[in-house]
């Protein structure tokens, strides 16, 4: 995904947080790779780092329209569903990007669009 990097700051953990901007929306995010440079379009690989349960966390969307953001309890993506594996990977995308969730419980059909609700984002920084 192509993400512009609105603001960025060093966590007390030692990671970059980024405020960011995408064609799906506007998040925040933990970085990895070099520092970020404010202004600057990277192309950046998606991970959420904890299983998500269907019909908590995973929901039907309401609105079929691709989105990432930030909400008051935390962060949200809608996305499409285009594989689900018997493990538990589900893999999805967001408008032209590909992301993969690890999950529990009983998974929705291929082809639905959800919503899916998590507390920590992580943008890779593909180099790309």
């Amino acid at each position: 995904m192509l993400v512009t990097i609105e603001s960025y700051s060093k966590s007390m953990s030692g990671n970059w947080s980024v405020t960011f901007l995408s064609p799906y929306g506007q998040g925040e995010a933990e970085w990895r790779g070099q520092p970020p440079t404010l202004g600057q379009q990277y192309s950046v690989e998606l991970e959420l780092p904890q299983p998500l349960a269907w019909g908590q966390e995973i929901t039907p969307a309401s609105d079929p329209t691709p989105a990432v953001g930030t909400e008051e309890d935390g962060h949200f993506m809608v996305a499409l569903v285009e594989q689900v594996d018997e493990d538990g990977c589900v893999t999805v995308r967001v408008g032209s990007s590909i992301v993969l969730l690890e999950t529990t419980g009983m998974a929705t059909v291929v082809g639905g669009y959800i919503r899916v609700r998590f507390d920590r984002l992580i943008l890779f920084d593909t180099g790309l």
